[in-house]
């Protein structure tokens, strides 16, 4: 129980402390200039280039469930989707909404286990992808930032990535850790353990659609990386194309570690200390923290109507 209570608060902790730490260390004028000096033309671009993005998410997750045999209809999965964005305000890291997503469509198919693999592909082929890009990027920009210790945490996601993927792909590792830990003794955990080596099976024997989903989490994440580039835009920055491809995989990384409330603090953190490495001042990377993640809360907020309508209409049945 004490951990339950304490766990929240710390993450909040970690937020404010962020937060604090770094509005009170900017230049307000320079910062509040930026504001109030900005193009709306480039944010509008932004949040319909988010709504793009929650369709083609929406689409890959359908990609997933059709290989399993548990097909949805594409505008149900959007509006999850989206409802998810809105409770990840309130819980851990950027991808708590994943949970919201799992027990929705497990409640409507009634197999939790199996929309549980669901996301969790969707969400790891996602993560290949921006371990992707991120290498083209850091391959691209060392030579303006000559910062080896930005490689080394690219190659370190990437080497995490490739240890969860084998022990993920290969059976054998999770029936051994089961063993070990005898929770293979527990008939639901390992019934569970069934249904999930089932469905990745089901995906194995696919390649067509791990190749579009594949292909569908690069296209998010480029989306995702020209959003910010137009957001750099709304502030009037002199921003290159290329620095945004080298720092926002890496801030993507930072912000999905489950330390802070909706990766609060962490991400603005994260904008300041990479962005003026490419001689960003503190003020115009924070201005760029701050607008992409008012408009994401702004964004995701729609979700909450989206989440009020399902139980209303649920109610009424």
């Amino acid at each position: 129980m004490a951990k339950t209570i304490w766990f929240p608060i710390l993450k909040w902790l970690v937020s404010l402390s962020l937060l604090t730490w770094l509005y009170l260390s900017i230049d307000w004028p320079a910062f509040l200039a930026l504001l109030t000096q900005a193009n709306p033309v480039f944010l509008i671009l932004g949040l319909l280039l988010t709504v793009l993005n929650t369709l083609l998410c929406a689409y890959k997750w359908k990609l997933f469930l059709k290989a399993d045999q548990l097909d949805q209809r594409l505008g149900y999965l959007f509006i999850s989707y989206w409802i998810g964005s809105f409770v990840s305000l309130f819980l851990p890291s950027n991808i708590g909404g994943d949970s919201y997503r799992i027990v929705d469509v497990g409640a409507r198919t009634r197999q939790g286990v199996r929309s549980f693999t669901s996301v969790f592909a969707d969400r790891l082929t996602g993560f290949i992808a921006l371990s992707i890009i991120g290498l083209i990027g850091g391959a691209l920009g060392y030579a303006r930032i000559q910062r080896v210790e930005v490689i080394l945490i690219l190659l370190a996601f990437a080497a995490l990535l490739t240890v969860l993927l084998i022990l993920t792909l290969d059976p054998r590792w999770m029936r051994l850790f089961l063993r070990l830990s005898r929770l293979n003794r527990i008939a639901a955990v390992e019934k569970a353990h069934l249904s999930f080596s089932e469905t990745l099976r089901a995906y194995g024997h696919q390649p067509g659609v791990l190749v579009q989903t594949l292909l569908l989490s690069f296209a998010f994440h480029w989306i995702y990386i020209t959003i910010v580039y137009c957001y750099s835009h709304f502030l009037g920055l002199d921003l290159d194309y290329l620095n945004v491809v080298l720092f926002i995989p890496i801030i993507a990384i930072f912000e999905a570690l489950p330390i802070s409330v909706y990766g609060i603090g962490v991400r603005d953190t994260a904008y300041v200390f990479f962005f003026s490495l490419a001689g960003l001042p503190a003020e115009q990377a924070l201005a760029l923290s701050f607008v992409f993640v008012v408009s994401n809360v702004l964004y995701a907020s729609l979700g909450g109507i989206w989440l009020l309508m399902r139980r209303g209409q649920t109610a009424t049945r």
